[in-house]
């Protein structure tokens, strides 16, 4: 996995180490705050031993992953939110990248329910289970 540009601008900050939950504004849930003066809990680490693939993988394509495991749902007929499908939300050439901007809204314009910088709700695993054909698939 090579994070592509998407994810080497949000990785630039968010490197696992500062500024997971640091998003400049003071509006955010009281646990999505960061004050900047310190790291982040190990819990919070995603980069730990410069590896993403266990806990946040980008940088990979979706089609060659979808082509050889049958638990990955079609890009193009998959919902990612009300008006957009996976494809959508992809990168690089061909639209297959799957980078940071894929799951999260970075501009955090796409999800109503409010979950921060997610482009839909993840509350029981929605957001993971819209490409992991893993449990029940609820339609954004």
């Amino acid at each position: 996995m090579t994070p592509g540009s998407v994810s080497l601008l949000c990785l630039s900050c968010h490197d696992g180490s500062i500024s997971v939950n640091s998003y400049g504004t003071t509006d955010q849930p009281t646990a999505s705050q960061s004050s900047g003066g310190g790291t982040i809990g190990a819990q919070y680490v995603i980069g730990k031993d410069n590896y993403l693939g266990n806990h946040h993988p980008v940088g990979f394509d979706y089609d060659a992953v979808q082509a050889v495991d049958t638990e990955i749902r079609p890009a193009d007929t998959t919902n990612l939110t009300a008006t957009s499908t996976v494809r959508d939300h992809l990168f690089g050439p061909g639209s297959s990248m799957v980078e940071c901007a894929t799951c999260h809204s970075v501009h955090n314009k796409g999800n109503p329910s409010g979950e921060t910088l997610l482009w839909r709700s993840d509350v029981n695993s929605q957001l993971c289970l819209t490409c992991h054909d893993k449990g029940t698939y609820t339609a954004p």
